[in-house]
């Protein structure tokens, strides 16, 4: 055996085509999973502040029930710091006779409404 075939035979690894076709796969798989990740923690966020709107609207409720004079969430004692998913302005949920709406909650880039799902809530 010559000594060019003996250096070719121990030669092992993968081709540039190889490489390549590999490197194209995982750029697909990042084209469709990377919007795929954003859509899911937009939602995410979304839920997290419809869920503290929730649980303000039942505070809201409690605390009209006992006063009458009580209709915004955000002049109750105690809760100036409640909203933390609901965006970067002052959030309130307000009781307009016998609605409760909420006021400057956005998360995920949507505004957020009680009982609005994430697909139908208006851009923020």
């Amino acid at each position: 055996m010559n000594r060019w075939a003996r250096t070719t035979a121990r030669q092992s690894g993968f081709t540039l085509i190889e490489l390549l076709i590999v490197v194209a796969i995982i750029g697909l798989l990042a084209v469709i999973a990377i919007p795929q990740y954003q859509n899911y923690t937009a939602r995410a966020a979304y839920s997290a502040c419809q869920a503290e709107l929730s649980s303000a609207r039942t505070v809201l409720l409690a605390e009209n029930a006992i006063d009458n004079t009580q209709t915004s969430f955000i002049e109750l004692d105690g809760y100036a710091d409640f909203f933390n998913s609901c965006g970067e302005g002052e959030v309130d949920v307000t009781l307009v006779d016998g609605d409760i709406t909420s006021e400057n909650a956005t998360a995920g880039g949507k505004k957020v409404e009680l009982g609005t799902p994430f697909k139908e809530a208006d851009d923020a």
